[in-house]
């Protein structure tokens, strides 16, 4: 079980905030049962810097990171882990995507 599925277990299923859909998810990603919203690992935006690193949601452009529209999901210091971007998933999750 990944540790997606374990919090999710503990925390209930989310509703997708844009359609009312379950969030599902998988080892690596979110999926919406409804409407088909995938987001995987790989989507989320990496932005580093020489204080460290934040993790921001897909779609993320640098200007709304700079200006605090798109607040961090995670953040830390060296470079991110698998764990890392799990735990940015685990906050979109809990944010309903």
């Amino acid at each position: 079980m990944s540790i997606l599925d374990q919090q999710a277990s503990l925390m209930g299923h989310k509703t997708h905030r844009n359609c009312g859909g379950t969030i599902l998810s998988g080892p690596d990603h979110l999926y919406c049962d409804r409407c088909n919203v995938v987001v995987y690992r790989d989507d989320l935006v990496l932005c580093e810097s020489a204080d460290g690193w934040s993790l921001h949601a897909p779609g993320s452009t640098d200007e709304q990171i700079a200006t605090g529209d798109a607040p961090y999901l995670v953040s830390g210091e060296g470079k991110p882990s698998k764990h890392d971007y799990d735990a940015a998933l685990t906050v979109l999750y809990r944010r309903g995507l």
